[in-house]
């Protein structure tokens, strides 16, 4: 088998879907496991290859996704250190969990390829940010981005900075739902169908991501742009700084990155 699963939770469903719907791998290519016997059953049904526990599953794979919660990672891992040999990768999805870390539970210095995906990979809009730590191979990250690229974009980074990006791409759908459900709130104080306002509201971010990638305008031009001098944008924006929108946001982004330190301080 060329690709194992240790978790059946909803990210992994949703990279797996995303493999099958590419043409990537097939069901039989692909095995799972997972504490529930029910996923297990479910996926055993689709045509999967499932396995009772992790050590077996490791044994069968050439490399393996940990899609299992952080404080899962390191019971999984003493499980698996036995059935891991150099030539397997291991691409961890958990939060927190740094590639040193997942290498001195196995033992040796193991290939790793850490991946923070985000929850719109359900629909086949995921945003994967990811690192290659050595002595995975450039072949090894090309293999990982591929399972996630299929269900959305990815984008290398640093392997240092897989605490700070879990604000932008891990994290930033549920800032972007608050963002939404104030909004959305507001219109119905004002007497708005709060149907009529979602859907708005939701094709406005649709529009306005499409803008800022695609016109190759910075966020400040096209701020600018939608601004006119003492019209309607200017008096919101002028608002929001003056409650602490900036710092709130901010503020916001730093709690989230420096839980993720603490979490990696925890799982070592």
């Amino acid at each position: 088998m060329k690709l194992g699963f240790i978790g059946a939770g909803n990210m992994a469903g949703a990279v797996i879907r995303g493999i099958l719907k590419s043409g990537l791998l097939r069901e039989c290519d692909i095995a799972v496991t997972d504490i529930d016997p029910q996923k297990r059953g479910l996926y055993r049904a689709a045509g999967h290859p499932v396995y009772d526990d992790g050590a077996a599953l490791t044994v069968s794979c050439t490399a393996v996704v940990l899609a299992v919660k952080p404080q899962q990672m390191r019971d999984v891992l003493a499980l698996i250190a036995p059935a891991m040999t150099p030539d397997k990768l291991l691409i961890s999805i958990a939060a927190g969990v740094s590639a040193q870390t997942i290498k001195s539970a196995i033992g040796f210095d193991c290939k790793v390829v850490l991946a923070m995906p985000n929850m719109p990979l359900t629909l086949g809009f995921g945003a994967t940010a990811l690192s290659r730590a050595e002595p995975a191979t450039p072949e090894d990250f090309r293999f990982a981005c591929s399972l996630f690229g299929a269900a959305g974009v990815t984008q290398e980074i640093p392997p240092d900075k897989m605490n700070e990006i879990i604000p932008i791409n891990g994290s930033g759908p549920a800032f972007l739902y608050k963002f939404a459900e104030l909004i959305i709130a507001e219109a119905a104080a004002l007497g708005i169908c709060p149907d009529a306002a979602m859907r708005l509201f939701c094709q406005t971010m649709i529009g306005s991501a499409k803008m800022l990638l695609e016109s190759g305008k910075p966020a400040s031009k096209l701020i600018e742009e939608v601004c006119s001098p003492g019209g309607t944008t200017l008096a919101g924006l002028d608002a929001f700084e003056e409650h602490g929108f900036g710092n709130a946001v901010r503020a916001g982004f730093r709690a989230c990155a420096n839980r993720a330190a603490e979490l990696s301080e925890i799982n070592k």
